[in-house]
C-alpha cells in the first residue's frame, strides 16, 4: 500500500456514502488566483451528471500536505481537509479565475477506506473518463528537466 494512499486514509471521508453504483462524486473547485482553495463535493448519478473533467495526477511525497476547505452539496457545514502538496498544486493552477470548474478525481471521488466501493469505483472507471468533457493528465510542476522531456516526446 502506497504512503499516499495510507495518509488518504488517515483522516475520515469527507462526503457522503454514494446512494447507488450509478453515482459518482464530483468536487465543483471555486474559481480564485492566490486565495487559500474551496471545493464543493457533488454526489450525482453519472447518467445525469454536470460536465466534468477528469483529473489524473501523481499523488506525489505523502508527507508533503497542504489543506483545502471542503463542503458537502446540500450542507452547510465546511471542513479542512488534507491533500498532498501535488493534488494541491494541480487544483491550483486548474481552477478558473472568473468561474467555477467540475471535475472527478479519484481522491475525492471515491472514498478509499469503503473497500467495496473503491473496487466498484475503480471498475467503474472507464465509464467515468469516457462520459468527462475532457481527461486533464497532471504531472507536477515543471523542473529543469521539464523542457527535455517534452522534446524527447
Amino acid at each position: 500500500m502506497s504512503e499516499a494512499f495510507k495518509t488518504q486514509l488517515a483522516q475520515p471521508y469527507p462526503g457522503p456514502s454514494l446512494p447507488s453504483p450509478s453515482h459518482i462524486r464530483l468536487i465543483c473547485l471555486r474559481p480564485g488566483t492566490d486565495e487559500a482553495i474551496y471545493c464543493e463535493l457533488m454526489v450525482v448519478s453519472i447518467d445525469s451528471a454536470p460536465s466534468y473533467e477528469a483529473l489524473s495526477y501523481t499523488w506525489g511525497d505523502p508527507s508533503i500536505t497542504e489543506t483545502i476547505t471542503m463542503t458537502t452539496q446540500g450542507f452547510k457545514t465546511t471542513q479542512q481537509f488534507s491533500i498532498t502538496s501535488n493534488y494541491f498544486s494541480a487544483l491550483k493552477r486548474l481552477r478558473y479565475k472568473n468561474k467555477p470548474r467540475v471535475l472527478w478525481i479519484d481522491a475525492f471521488a471515491i472514498d478509499q477506506s469503503n473497500l467495496d466501493e473503491r473496487n466498484y469505483q475503480v471498475s467503474f472507471m472507464s465509464k467515468i473518463y469516457s462520459r468527462a468533457a475532457g481527461v486533464i493528465v497532471y504531472l507536477g510542476e515543471s523542473s529543469d528537466d521539464s523542457d527535455l522531456a517534452i522534446e524527447f516526446i
